[in-house]
């Protein structure tokens, strides 16, 4: 149904639009070309089609930091200490030191500039916690309201907490079902489950997350998800009504449209190639893994326009993703000058 849907709208933007130069030849597996203003899609191929995401999967694990970040589950001073563990994750680094604190911004940047993988276990070992800290301090809240009697009190908040956990991850995350409380240790498992909830409610329903950074496990989307993700990411936020709401504050996105960043005296480039290639783009995230290819997403602004560019398995990234987006500011340009 959701690529007849695909079908119906580029047939009805074309019939409507038919100066448009020819679409260009891609290399990419699967691709889509998106007017997040419209929430249109311009071109596609193959935008339904499952794919291994691998790095690409950090793209997620920034959302729902910056997710805690809007509800004050954690703050954008905070400093996170290192683990071992966070120190001694291989991948693209950071090259954070265990048993250090590195503030929880610079962290940020460190997954959406670098894709680093190192950066994105810390995020997950402080957040996960914190995230569900706030649910348990709220349940609680509910429960001391409910019962003046303490001793009720008590038992009652020790029965709400296990049974909201459970509920939470009996939906979304069946191999921790009988989650026993430990939430601490279980920050992995915990951040995951946060990260299929946030798919499901971006109506991201060919995606499925088992990894923070995504080089393990059998993580999958697609790119017409990928572009969902994008719209709900920075200023293109709704409800099920698709009615506008707030939009996520410019300073969590802003750092996907650096250059480069310093850490520990070590300078590092983005790996989005086209933010020198092309000045409308800022955003988002590519990355290149021997089982996927190249998956990069894609954000650009010309003239009040916005798309989203998803490709993905491509060995000409770079070069798939100007062309879509020189096409699609292109046809947009036409089809207003006809209307």
């Amino acid at each position: 149904m959701r690529i007849f849907l695909f079908l119906v709208t580029i047939l009805v933007s074309f019939s409507c639009y038919t100066t448009a130069s020819e679409p260009p030849v891609i290399e990419s597996d699967s691709y889509v070309l998106m007017d997040l203003k419209s929430r249109k899609v311009i071109l596609e191929h193959n935008s339904e089609k499952r794919l291994p995401i691998a790095g690409l999967t950090k793209l997620m694990t920034a959302y729902v930091v910056v997710e805690a970040l809007i509800k004050d589950q954690v703050g954008q001073f905070d400093d996170v200490p290192i683990s071992f563990k966070a120190s001694v994750t291989g991948g693209r680094r950071m090259f954070i030191r265990e048993g250090t604190k590195v503030p929880l911004m610079d962290l940020l940047k460190g997954v959406m500039v670098l894709s680093a993988d190192d950066a994105s276990v810390a995020l997950q070992e402080y957040t996960a916690p914190a995230i569900y800290n706030s649910y348990l301090k709220l349940s609680d809240s509910r429960s001391a309201k409910k019962h003046s009697d303490s001793r009720s009190a008590k038992q009652h908040i020790a029965s709400r907490r296990t049974s909201m956990i459970q509920r939470r991850f009996s939906k979304n995350y069946s191999s921790i079902r009988n989650f026993a409380g430990n939430y601490e240790s279980q920050s992995e498992a915990l951040f995951i489950n946060e990260m299929n909830i946030a798919a499901k409610k971006n109506q991201m329903h060919n995606t499925r997350y088992t990894s923070v950074i995504g080089h393990e496990g059998d993580s999958f989307s697609t790119a017409y998800d990928q572009a969902l993700l994008v719209e709900d990411f920075f200023m293109y936020k709704r409800n099920q009504q698709f009615e506008r709401l707030v939009a996520i504050p410019i300073k969590y996105y802003e750092p996907f449209s650096q250059k480069g960043i310093a850490f520990n005296s070590i300078s590092q480039s983005n790996t989005n190639s086209l933010l020198w290639k092309d000045k409308s783009v800022d955003g988002l995230m590519t990355v290149d893994s021997p089982e996927a290819g190249t998956n990069q997403v894609l954000s650009a602004s010309r003239d009040d326009m916005r798309l989203v560019v998803v490709t993905m398995g491509s060995d000409a990234a770079s070069s798939d993703g100007k062309k879509l987006l020189d096409f699609g500011f292109d046809y947009l340009r036409k089809k207003m000058e006809t209307e």
